[in-house]
């Protein structure tokens, strides 16, 4: 990279190396750190920052931690950012553990981490079921009068639903709304959620009710939600007619919503409903997943032992 015989340096590589992370460049990003490399020129915390945030972004975390290592070798040392980037990578990932150790070495290295670095971490212990871990970070944040947003409630919220915790989700939904935090579509789509499995199905759908009321744009997830419990409580017809409102709203049900709908009339025998529902799917445009069809071929292989069984 030259222009006029004139020889870049640090910060103007560093220029367009961010650029083309902005736009998802990898191989070019690549090619000219090698480049700048070549040209006897050291990339700083900038240039590293912005091809470790690309690496993340595109999935190659691991890679992203070696970058990490091969900056520290050099002498170039991380700040907040880098490492809450790759806490966040490895959360998105699953990898709590790795998370975890990144973390604890950010408190290691006289690095303070901030709301967002804990919001990460929670958020990705909150996903994985790690609820106690989570909660004690969550108590940490406080004590060190960092402030949660909406994002770090409701993970924590989302992860108590999901743990079937229903009283400490509302508990934290309560706590939102008194500091002045808003809930959003997805903090009661995760509520919803943890009162349908929960078997709760009058208060989610009061529960969705308030939502429309507060003027929130019901997302696809909430009905869905919605949608499952009904069926998995057997009331398939309710389930339907909150079908029909989706679309009254704008709202076309998915390949999920179609999915659910069919195993409900594959588990009562209701094989030519099912397979009505995968034709109106297939009408619609949408893609049957391998869950569709297995669903299908469990309802007919059940519906023949049943005929065999009584004689037919």
């Amino acid at each position: 990279m030259e222009f006029k015989g004139c020889i870049p340096d640090v910060v103007s590589y560093s220029t367009i190396i961010n650029g083309y992370c902005h736009i998802g460049e990898l191989q070019k990003v690549l090619w000219l750190v090698k480049e700048m490399q070549m040209n006897g020129l050291k990339p700083n915390s900038y240039t590293y920052s912005s091809l470790i945030l690309l690496l993340c972004r595109s999935g190659k975390v691991v890679e992203g931690e070696k970058v990490l290592r091969k900056m520290i070798n050099q002498g170039v040392y991380p700040d907040n950012v880098i490492y809450t980037t790759l806490i966040d990578g490895f959360c998105k990932m699953g990898n709590t553990e790795a998370a975890y150790k990144l973390f604890d070495e950010m408190e290691s290295q006289k690095i303070v981490p901030d709301f967002v670095a804990y919001t990460a971490l929670i958020c990705g212990l909150s996903q994985t079921g790690k609820m106690m871990e989570a909660e004690r970070l969550f108590n940490e944040m406080l004590k060190k009068e960092l402030e949660p947003d909406e994002v770090t409630y409701t993970a924590l919220i989302d992860g108590y639903c999901k743990s079937g915790e229903m009283k400490k989700a509302f508990s934290l939904h309560n706590q939102m709304v008194q500091i002045g935090l808003t809930p959003n579509v997805v903090t009661y789509t995760a509520l919803a959620d943890g009162l349908c499995k929960c078997g709760e199905l009058d208060t989610a759908n009061e529960l969705l009710h308030e939502m429309c009321r507060k003027g929130l744009q019901l997302n696809i997830c909430t009905y869905n939600s919605i949608v499952n419990g009904l069926c998995k409580a057997g009331n398939i017809l309710q389930a339907i007619r909150l079908m029909e409102e989706m679309q009254e709203a704008g709202m076309y049900p998915d390949t999920i919503t179609y999915t659910t709908l069919m195993d409900a009339y594959c588990k009562t025998g209701e094989m030519v409903k099912a397979h009505g529902l995968l034709r109106e799917m297939l009408d619609r445009g949408l893609q049957p997943t391998v869950v569709t069809f297995n669903v299908l071929m469990n309802g007919f292989v059940c519906q023949e032992c049943w005929k065999r069984v009584r004689g037919y």
